[in-house]
């Protein structure tokens, strides 16, 4: 009995460290993305000092982007909302209108 509570123990950390690191990839995934639309469409000297994305439920995630604005040397963050289906993902920047 006492190995099957360790082999619980082991198979739900192995899980949750499993689902961190779809969360760490995503995150990444995300971030690259937006890099590449904010090279096409929005003008100036940014760059993205930080990306932080948390599963929110279901297909659901949330993330804070941090962002400089060399232009005028001035850091601001947005708050990013994802829908990842275990495929693909979406993301929006209600703030950002451009």
């Amino acid at each position: 009995m006492k190995n099957l509570y360790s082999l619980l123990f082991i198979s739900l950390f192995i899980f949750s460290c499993h689902d961190l690191t779809d969360t760490q990839e995503l995150s990444l995934w995300v971030k690259e993305s937006i890099i590449e639309e904010w090279e096409k469409e929005i003008a100036g000297e940014y760059e993205i000092i930080d990306f932080n994305l948390v599963h929110q439920a279901g297909k659901e995630y949330k993330g804070l982007l941090s962002v400089i604005d060399y232009s005028n040397n001035e850091r601001f963050s947005y708050i990013v909302k994802v829908i990842y289906d275990g495929d693909s993902f979406i993301w929006e920047i209600p703030e950002l209108i451009y």
